[in-house]
Parts: C-alpha cells; structure tokens; sequence
C-alpha cells in the first residue's frame, strides 16, 4: 500500500524534530540519484528516480562538488616573486 506523499511529510516532520529540519524527502532522493551517478552513471539514477531524461536529474538531483581542486602549489608558483617566477611584476603592473 503506497503512502499519501502529505502524510508522509507530516509523519516525517514530527520524527525529524528541529535537529534535521532541513532533511526533507527531496534530500533523500538526491542523496540516492549523486550515489548511484557516482558508483554507476547518470542514466541510471535518472531510471531509479522515473525521469525520462538524465537531464533533470544531473541538473537538479545530482550533487556537484562543493570545493575546487586544489591548485594552490600553481598558483604559489604562478605569482610567486624572483626570476623562476611564471610572472614577475612587470606582468601585474604592465597587463592588466
């Protein structure tokens, strides 16, 4: 027996408390559609969701990734000082 999506929220609102107030069901399903684009592809968690197209899924429930990689050694050598420097002042001063 499927569940009314209303009473669900309602049963899930009270279990949740105020700690995860921000957990919702939407929270769930993309949570499961970044696992499985990250262990498998998009194409499949776009099927476990029922969305025709991978679009959707990969623009609205699949997670990207919150930090940058880390470039700071390039950039530590890119404006480093001195004459092994990619660029020196006179590049700041003279191509900006």
């Amino acid at each position: 027996m499927l569940r009314d999506p209303h009473n669900f929220n309602r049963t899930w609102r009270d279990a949740r408390g105020t700690l995860y107030k921000n957990v919702t069901q939407y929270t769930f399903r993309k949570a499961v559609a970044t696992l499985i684009a990250e262990t498998s592809d998009s194409k499949t968690a776009a099927k476990q969701l029922g969305h025709s197209r991978e679009g959707i899924t990969e623009r609205h429930y699949i997670a990207s990734p919150e930090q940058a990689p880390d470039s700071s050694a390039m950039l530590e050598e890119g404006f480093a000082w001195g004459p092994d420097a990619m660029f020196g002042a006179e590049f700041l001063v003279f191509s900006w």
